[in-house]
C-alpha cells in the first residue's frame, strides 16, 4: 500500500475508532445507574480496549505520516527468510531424490 492510502486508511481507523470510543463513554454515563456492575465492568474493559486500539492507531499514523512504513522492515525481511528456507528445502529435497 503506498504511503497517501495507508495514511489515508490510518486516518479512517482512527476517526471511527474515536467515534466508538464517544459512543461508548456516552452509553456509560447514561445508563451507569441502570447497569449491573458486571455489565458496567464490561463497558470499562471495552473502553480500555478501545483506548489502547486509539493509541496504536495515532502512533502507526505518525509513523506512516512521517515516512515510516507501518508494517516495518522487519516484516519484509522475516517473509524473505521464510521464501529463502522453502527454496532451500525445495534444493535439498532435489538433490536427495537425485542422490537415491
Amino acid at each position: 500500500m503506498n504511503k497517501k492510502k495507508c495514511v489515508r486508511q490510518l486516518q479512517l481507523d482512527l476517526e471511527a475508532q474515536t467515534t466508538e470510543l464517544s459512543q461508548l463513554k456516552t452509553k456509560i454515563k447514561q445508563r451507569s445507574y441502570k447497569l449491573s456492575k458486571d455489565t458496567l465492568q464490561e463497558l470499562y474493559y471495552q473502553e480500555s480496549c478501545l483506548k489502547d486500539q486509539l493509541t496504536e492507531t495515532k502512533s502507526q499514523l505518525a509513523e506512516a505520516e512521517d515516512g515510516k512504513d507501518p508494517v516495518g522492515p522487519t516484516k519484509d525481511l522475516q517473509v524473505n527468510i521464510v521464501m529463502l528456507t522453502g527454496i532451500l528445502v525445495a534444493i535439498g529435497l532435489q538433490l536427495l531424490l537425485w542422490l537415491c
